[in-house]
């Protein structure tokens, strides 16, 4: 089954199920306050201008006498989208090792040399696979939960290793596995399991980096914790999208009148 998924101009991803358009798990955790997110920015910005000044300063751009002021004003409007771009590679970056694993799930093919560092990943997903030896199961599965939501499941299955059983897991290939991630992937296990799928004993979080990966391994009673957090957030966030689908009908309702 084909589902679709859409984005809309405030960044929140829906998915269009056999139960109606619901939101993503993803897009719920992001009303989570993140501190850090402003002085990282802020630290892209001014590692940019600073390494644009020292070309300035010796002579490996240079800026024309007759627009300095506009040249100027695009390098400061550059400098201020460079976390948005940072964040745009990282999300590409784990669309291609996603990508990846799916076919080599599903066709056992690996990726090509491509001057990515999609190979470093893969490699190290292989040592993953060869320590937790999944067994059959599904991956790429997209779940979804009367409650009003939905998302796509990296892998679940039969997993040997350490843990030893049927789990959720989910991979990443960011920084570092983040606070929230719990909250996802356990949105993903109940998700699962209300449409039929097989009981987890838990979720797993793997972070593939280019020399290895982590993982962390969370109890199915930690799951059930964190996805009372993940309710409450999911009631704001589809407070919201009523409120704004109210509005956005009053205002079409007053274009149509002529107000």
């Amino acid at each position: 089954m084909t589902i679709n998924r859409w984005t809309d101009p405030d960044d929140i991803r829906f998915y269009d199920t056999p139960i109606g358009m619901l939101v993503s798990s993803t897009s719920v955790l992001k009303v989570l306050h993140k501190p850090a997110l402003p002085a990282w920015s802020a630290r892209l910005s001014a590692e940019f201008l600073g390494k644009r000044l020292l070309d300035l300063k010796e002579g490996r751009v240079l800026l024309s006498e007759d627009n300095y002021r506009e040249e100027i004003d695009a390098l400061v409007k550059e400098a201020k989208g460079q976390h948005a771009l940072t964040l745009a590679q990282r999300g590409e970056r784990g669309t291609n090792i996603h990508h990846a694993i799916y076919e080599y799930f599903t066709e056992r093919k690996r990726p090509e040399e491509d001057g990515s560092d999609t190979p470093l990943l893969f490699k190290s997903f292989l040592s993953w696979w060869a320590d937790y030896r999944p067994d059959g199961g599904i991956c790429e599965e997209t779940v979804w939960s009367k409650k009003g939501y939905a998302g796509t499941l990296d892998m679940v299955a039969e997993f040997g290793g350490e843990v030893d059983g049927f789990w959720i897991n989910d991979f990443k290939s960011g920084k570092a596995i983040y606070d929230e991630a719990i909250m996802q992937v356990a949105s993903y296990l109940y998700a699962w399991e209300e449409r039929g799928g097989t009981r987890a004993q838990g979720a797993i979080v793997t972070r593939l980096h280019t020399t290895g990966y982590e993982v962390k391994v969370y109890t199915r009673a930690e799951c059930r914790e964190a996805f009372k957090r993940f309710k409450y957030l999911l009631a704001y966030v589809l407070a919201n999208n009523r409120r704004k689908e109210k509005l956005k009908k009053s205002l079409d309702n007053g274009a149509e009148n002529g107000i």
